[in-house]
């Protein structure tokens, strides 16, 4: 046999149940990947037009509500659905791009994605090497000279026009 809707009995289980996935909670999931930040949050039932998305100083804020509707003609015999306002903060860091943010809600499921801001998202840095140039390594001043006529054995054309004059 079914029991009836007891108010006190759903007074006590709200408060053993608060801050868990079962009480009235928005459960969440946030990924970060190289392009951003993607949070999924569980709301069924809940109209779109309830849904109220900001963001401000890196701190994703997600309200919404859900009306309890209920008829005189019935009587509830179990309820252990959530009903009111929800709100949930999390704080997805200064690194995001406020204007790039968008939010779709779809079966039940608002999906909140962020990207990175440019300087933020990784990238591959160019490496300079410098122009090869040839070295003269001490002992071949004669391969040297022969690679630059205007050059004396020392190396510098100066020392060359002293020592003949």
């Amino acid at each position: 046999m079914l029991i009836r809707y007891d108010p006190i009995r759903e007074i006590e289980r709200a408060f053993r149940t608060v801050g868990t996935v079962t009480g009235r909670a928005m459960p969440a999931e946030v990924r970060q990947s190289p392009d951003g930040i993607k949070a999924s949050f569980d709301l069924p039932g809940v109209d779109p037009e309830t849904i109220d998305v900001t963001i401000e100083k890196g701190v994703l804020t997600v309200k919404a509500h859900r009306e309890w509707t209920r008829s005189d003609a019935e009587t509830v015999v179990l309820n252990e659905r959530g009903y009111g306002s929800y709100l949930r903060k999390v704080y997805l860091g200064d690194e995001i791009d406020s204007e790039g943010i968008k939010a779709r809600y779809e079966h039940g499921v608002l999906t909140v994605t962020a990207p990175l801001k440019e300087a933020i998202q990784p990238r591959r840095i160019q490496i300079e090497r410098p122009t090869t140039a040839k070295a003269v390594v001490a002992g071949d001043t004669a391969e040297a000279a022969e690679a630059n006529p205007t050059e004396g054995a020392s190396g510098s054309a100066p020392d060359a026009a002293a020592a003949e004059g």
